[in-house]
C-alpha cells in the first residue's frame, strides 16, 4: 500500500525479472507490453522466449495472441515429451502398481486400462478416509476451499 500497488501487481513486476535480460530491455524500452512480459513467463527456454518476444515485437502481436503462441509450444514440448517416453508401464505390472498404491493409501486401489487411456480408482469408506487420502497425495498441502465433512 505504501507504494501505491497491490501485491499481485508487484510480485508480477517482480516476476519480470526472470527474463532474459534481452526481454526485460524490450520491456523497459515500450516495445513490449508488461502483460507480454507476464505471458512468456510461460516458457521455460529462455531462447524461446527471446525469440517470441522478438516476434511479438516486430509483428504487434496482441498479449492474447501471444499466450496463445505460448500454450502452442507447450503443447508440443509435451507431446514430444510423451512420445519420448519410455514404455515401461506394461499391462502385466498394472496389479503390481495397484497393490502399491493400495499398500500406500491404505485403500482398495485398481488400475484400469482401455485402448487409449487408463483409469485408477481409488475406493474410500468415509470423508475423513477422503481427506486423508487426499491429504497423501498432495503431500498435506491444502487446496480444499472448506475441510471436507
Amino acid at each position: 500500500k505504501k507504494v501505491g500497488r497491490s501485491r499481485s501487481a508487484i510480485t508480477n513486476i517482480l516476476r519480470l525479472l526472470t527474463l532474459p535480460i534481452e526481454v526485460q530491455a524490450m520491456v523497459r524500452e515500450g516495445a513490449l507490453s508488461y502483460g507480454h512480459g507476464r505471458s512468456l513467463l510461460g516458457l521455460e527456454d529462455n531462447q524461446q522466449i527471446i525469440r517470441l518476444a522478438e516476434k511479438v515485437a516486430r509483428e504487434e502481436l496482441s498479449v492474447r495472441q501471444i499466450e496463445e503462441e505460448v500454450r502452442k509450444i507447450q503443447l508440443r514440448k509435451d507431446s514430444a515429451h510423451l512420445k519420448r517416453a519410455p514404455k515401461s508401464l506394461q499391462p502385466a505390472k498394472f496389479p503390481e502398481i495397484a497393490e502399491q498404491l493400495s499398500d500406500y493409501l491404505s485403500v482398495p486401489v485398481r488400475v484400469i486400462m482401455s485402448k487409449t487411456k487408463g483409469r485408477i480408482e481409488i475406493e474410500f469408506g468415509s470423508l475423513v478416509d477422503l481427506e486423508r487420502i487426499y491429504s497423501l497425495i498432495t503431500g498435506g498441502r491444502s487446496g480444499l476451499e472448506k475441510p471436507m465433512s
